[in-house]
């Protein structure tokens, strides 16, 4: 039988306040944690929350709470198999990819799962967890869920989490060369695509920084939500 592990994630929301982890801290906890220190666990999974809630986001439709408590569960479970040295972000966050891509399968939406093809405006119906607040967010976030999957998960992690390309890629589970060129060709699709959304609206994803600013502000209004929802 598996073990139990439900969090109330009201209680989770509370402490949403974004920061970016210390790589550091995080092995001392993960550590403690491994030593039977469950308050170190339950802090090391608290401080990560905003990073798998935002990951599930903009890729189902309704609230990702089921996934959220599966993505933890088989973290607890797997803590002894982290790798020394490995960022415990990327590797919550590669559990989190694993979980979608079994819900995905499941489902059975399309014939074939193939992440490098597929889109999530072809597995789900919008998803509901961000809402956009002006027009530049919504053609970002309908852009981003038509590119195939495998491009959209390495632009929203390279720019809505930041990761480093070797922590992106580890939780992509790629060589951090095939990352870049998958976000050079993300780039190029998702700029094609905005540009067709957008077309006559006078909106125009013409540079680097114009992603990096909107992809901030979806941060920040999705944090503003999870706040709200306390």
């Amino acid at each position: 039988m598996k073990p139990t592990f439900r969090w109330p994630l009201r209680f989770l929301y509370a402490r949403l306040g974004y920061h970016a982890p210390s790589v550091t801290d995080d092995h001392d906890l993960l550590e403690r944690w491994r030593s039977g220190d469950t308050s170190a666990g339950e802090k090391l999974l608290r401080r990560h929350f905003r990073s798998v809630y935002a990951f599930f986001a903009n890729k189902i439709a309704g609230p990702p709470d089921d996934l959220i408590q599966e993505t933890f569960r088989a973290c607890v479970e797997s803590r002894s198999n982290i790798r020394d040295g490995s960022s415990f972000r990327a590797y919550i966050l590669a559990i989190a990819r694993r979980e979608l891509y079994r819900t995905y399968r499941q489902r059975a939406v399309v014939q074939e799962f193939d992440p490098s093809r597929v889109s999530v405006s072809q597995l789900v119906a919008s998803p509901t967890a961000i809402i956009a607040k002006d027009q530049n967010q919504r053609f970002l976030l309908q852009a981003l869920r038509s590119l195939p999957l495998d491009f959209q998960l390495a632009l929203e992690l390279t720019y809505w989490e930041q990761l480093p390309a070797h922590e992106a890629a580890e939780v992509l589970d790629i060589p951090v060369g095939t990352l870049k060129s998958r976000i050079r060709r993300a780039k190029e699709a998702l700029r094609e695509i905005f540009a067709n959304l957008a077309d006559g609206g006078g909106v125009d994803l013409a540079t680097a920084d114009d992603l990096d600013r909107w992809a901030a502000s979806i941060r920040e209004e999705l944090d503003a939500r999870n706040a709200r929802d306390t």
